[in-house]
């Protein structure tokens, strides 16, 4: 499968970036909330590292991806278009992970996350109403400051997971569909007086690298190109430098086959070359700039309460 490929070039340097942003002096008070800084660096590193392709797993990579937010915890994903009364309509895709500490309590982990996972295809309501710019600017919030989440439909997706505390995130993705979203949930299992909070701060100032992330693999508007299995096994060798006749003869496949799939390929990857097509693959294609954007490293810094460094805020880039 299409994972943990080569990190696009840029995409150190702007990791870099966030760990200089992350390791700067916080604001009076802001150690008493808990707010652990590596943390978001090392989570923003496994979000960067995310396929940048649509792959059939990626939801499930995403929330594996979150789920170092907190030792305790099962992260649930679903690719939705929401309604700000709460409502859910179409779920186009969902995943669930789990941290490692979790995991090492739960008697059977894949028939817990398969279990999520079809509670989370089932949603049709979140039972709360959403804020009124969560759908067009996105949110990170402890869900019961929503409403009373335990007496409503998310109680069925949740209780039987012995849940302590909710987070519920929004990252829109839509453009032609405005309410098109990727809805994250964050349920904590153990979780310590005051750390809630300070999670759902490290989760918010998360987003929007997620976000990038998301509309980099994923459409904006229009139904999701899957890749198929046998499509990511001929990106992969691509992604190595085969050729169409060595990954033949590896996949047990004839050439004119695997040239079908590479054409699919092309076409769900919008590339016009097989250059183009793994440079899309790894991320760093023409359609946006490589590098986390600044604006996106200012608005987790700014999410985390973090302060700027001499010469790197807003301040250091206006013209003198």
């Amino acid at each position: 499968m299409v994972r943990k490929q080569t990190r696009p070039r840029g995409i150190g340097d702007a990791l870099e970036r966030m760990h200089a942003v992350t390791d700067m002096h916080t604001q009076p008070g802001h150690r008493e909330t808990g707010f652990d800084q590596r943390t978001l660096a090392r989570v923003a590193g496994e979000i960067t590292e995310l396929p940048a392709v649509a792959t059939q797993d990626w939801v499930d990579q995403a929330a594996t991806a979150l789920t170092g937010i907190d030792p305790w915890c099962r992260v649930g994903m679903a690719i939705a278009t929401l309604e700000p009364n709460g409502q859910v309509h179409v779920i186009e895709a969902v995943g669930a992970g789990v941290s490692e500490k979790e995991r090492e309590q739960l008697t059977d982990p894949k028939a817990d996350m398969l279990g999520l996972r079809v509670r989370l295809e089932r949603m049709t309501d979140l039972g709360i109403t959403l804020p009124d710019a969560a759908l067009r600017r996105g949110l990170a919030a402890v869900c019961s400051d929503l409403g009373p989440w335990r007496d409503g439909p998310l109680s069925r997706v949740w209780n039987p997971a012995g849940v302590e505390k909710l987070l519920i995130g929004i990252v829109p993705i839509g453009k032609g569909e405005p309410n098109r979203s990727l809805l994250v949930f964050v349920a904590l299992g153990h979780a310590p007086n005051g750390s809630t909070r300070a999670n759902a701060r490290t989760l918010g100032a998360l987003l929007p690298l997620l976000a990038q992330r998301v509309r980099k693999a994923l459409p904006a508007e229009g139904p999701i190109s899957w890749m198929t299995d046998r499509e990511q096994d001929v990106l992969e060798r691509l992604i190595l430098g085969r050729s169409v006749r060595e990954i033949a003869e590896e996949l047990g496949r004839s050439p004119h086959t695997v040239h079908d799939h590479v054409k699919s390929l092309h076409r769900k990857l919008d590339a016009s070359s097989r250059g183009e097509l793994v440079a899309r693959a790894l991320g760093h294609g023409t359609r946006e700039k490589s590098e986390l954007d600044p604006v996106v490293i200012e608005r987790v810094r700014a999410a985390a309460q973090i302060e700027p460094a001499p010469g790197t805020g807003a301040a250091a880039r206006r013209p003198g």
